[in-house]
């Protein structure tokens, strides 16, 4: 998967945005928006600080690490995906809730923790206390139960991540670095 930065604009609050700061994209985005209390977003304002009655600006970011990230994947790339996809095994999928009895490890460690909890006890009461607590009725734990997926599960989520993933051109990468990348 490729990616490029892409062009980013920031307000000292910590909001940022990848469309540019003008009237015309703050009548279409925030003053337009019937969910939006403001509708009198300014050019470069930025509308996080809007929305507390503050007026802070947004400027271009420069910082490569608080730039937006486009991520992209080409012909070449979506076609290895796939095949990797295709090549892999089954997945682990949950099989719902089961209920069973703590194992002696699980009832040893919960008893240390117990233990650990019990201060300004004498060495004959804890050990009282340790034999008390190891000598009662286990707990009932819940674990989630995991199997392997079936074929038709499998085959599924394959069609769902192929239909969610559509590869780029070289012509479409041109025009989105074009109109998008921050170099």
């Amino acid at each position: 998967m490729s990616s490029i930065f892409i062009k980013t604009w920031s307000c000292s609050c910590g909001y940022r945005q990848d469309c540019e700061p003008t009237q015309e994209n703050a009548d279409l985005h925030f003053n337009s928006d019937r969910n939006f209390p403001v509708n009198s977003l300014k050019a470069g304002e930025c509308p996080a600080c809007a929305l507390k009655g503050q007026h802070g600006m947004l400027d271009k970011e420069v910082d490569p690490a608080k730039k937006s990230k486009m991520s992209f994947m080409d012909v070449a790339e979506h076609a290895a995906f796939l095949a990797a996809l295709e090549a892999d095994g089954p997945h682990q999928v949950s099989d719902g809730a089961e209920e069973r009895d703590e194992t002696p490890v699980e009832i040893s460690r919960r008893v240390d923790k117990e233990l650990e909890k019990l201060e300004g006890l004498s060495a004959s009461e804890k050990a009282k206390a340790r034999t008390d607590l190891l000598t009662g009725q286990p707990r009932k734990i819940q674990t989630n139960r995991m199997r392997d997926e079936f074929p038709h599960e499998r085959k599924l989520r394959i069609e769902r991540v192929k239909n969610e993933l559509s590869p780029l051109t070289a012509q479409q990468i041109a025009e989105l670095r074009a109109k998008h990348e921050d170099v």
